[in-house]
């Protein structure tokens, strides 16, 4: 039972690791931004990139849902 939680850890780590360099890029494009006092620029296309990761995440769900009740 431990050898789960040991192996979660080591995955959690791989994903944080692997995601470094967008999240670097995502603070540098913020402090960027906010130098330049149009930090309402950044926060609106940070919000319209997250809205439509989760438009079509959410649309490819329920098509991949409907498709695994055909089967």
């Amino acid at each position: 039972m431990g050898r789960w939680w040991l192996l979660g850890i080591v995955v959690v780590l791989i994903v944080l690791l692997a995601s470094l360099k967008s999240l670097a890029t995502l603070y540098t494009d913020d402090l960027w931004f906010s130098s330049v006092h149009l930090h309402s620029i950044f926060t609106t296309l940070l919000g319209v990139k997250l809205g439509l990761f989760a438009s079509f995440g959410a649309i490819f769900f329920i098509l991949l849902w409907v498709n695994l009740v055909i089967c």
